[in-house]
């Protein structure tokens, strides 16, 4: 798996490509550069759709949540729409929203990179 971030005027799109597995997720959950995006942007993308494949399981998802959260303690007002693939769309939704649970974080999983990029009203990219 790799990611990539795009910062843009108001909002970031964090891009992921490649099979998905738990280590690399929680690799980029903890990745500096992933925190910074998250702490700065009140509107966030983040695009799993051109992800190839995944070996996350339910289990998986709730040991992600639990560190993916630990670091977002006081996170701001933040909109995230997550374009997933249908055949990722539950482990993915499960994830996303409990790690951004205990803040004012709106969550919206869409099916694409455009209809996140409508969701949150941002230009096209």
């Amino acid at each position: 798996m790799q990611f990539e971030i795009s910062e843009n005027d108001g909002f970031a799109i964090v891009s992921i490509e490649g099979s998905l597995n738990a280590l690399d997720l929680l690799f980029m959950l903890q990745s500096s550069d992933y925190k910074s995006v998250i702490a700065k942007y009140d509107k966030v993308l983040i695009d799993y759709s051109d992800i190839s494949g995944s070996s996350l399981t339910m289990e998986d998802a709730v040991g992600i949540t639990l560190l993916g959260k630990m670091n977002l303690v006081n996170q701001q007002d933040i909109h995230i729409a997550v374009a997933v693939n249908e055949n990722e769309r539950a482990v993915m939704e499960k994830v996303t929203a409990e790690i951004f649970s205990n803040g004012d974080a709106k969550v919206t999983i869409v099916e694409s990179k455009q209809q996140g990029i409508n969701i949150l009203n941002l230009p096209s990219c």
